[in-house]
């Protein structure tokens, strides 16, 4: 198995349909500034033929995929053996040790690209690389009802409509995204966590994640919010989502996860992806809690490292 570094254009030439938003060429050009001296690579695996490319940006000594996203790993435009799939981490495992840099390999949830994460997994475990896993949480539109939702979830619906609490999608203008924005930064401002995405970033983003936006109103103020990709085809992943503070006891949580689920139902998406409710593998079980009241379903999200 070869390994060669090329340019962002032949890497999407050969390359051009990744399962997912963050394993495209776009994507990773646009945060590119977010490595370390801009060091963003490009790898394709080939021996008769290219079998899979990856995506590695450095930070540090460390050469992570992702290097700006909820996940990463291979890119590939078929389904691979399970030995060649052995074959790819191991050449990048050498890779990275051979130039003293460690590597750092997050999977998406299994439900994005199933065949080459599970073969992944099995791939990077061989290897002895530690492992922290996450929970990931998601929810099958089609299956999904109000009357299959745990008892305090619709109790916790029915409050905010009957407070006249409002979700309303944005249009995608820079205002409506700035809007949605300040009311993240409000909420993750109060649990002391940062927002990652600069606000420049994200309105440069929303063209090809296709991203939508959410408000919830009370009285005429906004109370919450969220952002949503279409990270793939058939799959929205809420990026951030949260309530500004005080506003807890109206739920509007419960009304925007509702009208989130049943917007992208309406629009033919099967799965809404509302992300982890674990950090570095320990369990925020409120939230756990939370989202397992309205029938989401936790698959696990690794993440594989090896120190220089």
């Amino acid at each position: 198995m070869t390994i060669t570094e090329v340019s962002p254009d032949i890497f999407h030439n050969r390359l051009p349909e990744p399962a997912h938003l963050y394993g495209s060429v776009a994507f990773s050009e646009l945060n590119r500034y977010k490595c370390t001296d801009g060091d963003l690579r490009y790898l394709l695996f080939s021996d008769s033929r290219v079998r899979a490319g990856l995506i590695l940006g450095r930070h540090g000594h460390t050469l992570h995929t992702p290097f700006s996203a909820p996940f990463g790993g291979l890119v590939v435009n078929r389904t691979q053996r399970v030995e060649t799939i052995q074959l790819i981490w191991r050449t990048a495992l050498q890779y990275a040790r051979q130039q003293n840099l460690g590597l750092r390999v997050t999977l998406p949830p299994e439900f994005y690209d199933p065949d080459t994460t599970a073969k992944s997994i099995l791939a990077l475990h061989e290897l002895g690389m530690s492992c922290v896993l996450d929970l990931n949480y998601h929810v099958l539109t089609r299956a999904f009802c109000e009357e299959n939702c745990a008892s305090r979830f619709r109790n916790q619906l029915h409050q905010a409509r009957n407070a006249h609490a409002e979700v309303t999608l944005l249009d995608s203008s820079p205002e409506s995204i700035e809007r949605v924005y300040s009311i993240v930064q409000q909420n993750h401002f109060a649990k002391h966590r940062p927002v990652h995405i600069p606000l420049d970033n994200l309105i440069a983003t929303v063209p090809m994640a296709q991203a939508r936006f959410f408000a919830v109103t009370h009285s005429g103020c906004d109370i919450a919010g969220a952002m949503v990709y279409t990270a793939a085809p058939g799959i929205a992943q809420a990026i951030y989502w949260g309530d500004i503070p005080g506003y807890g006891h109206i739920r509007p949580m419960n009304l925007l996860a509702d009208y989130i689920i049943r917007y992208y139902a309406a629009q033919g998406v099967e799965i809404v992806d509302f992300g982890p409710s674990t950090e570095h593998g320990a369990p925020n079980t409120g939230l756990c809690a939370f989202k397992e009241s309205f029938t989401a379903i936790p698959t696990i999200k690794p993440t594989f490292s090896s120190q220089v």
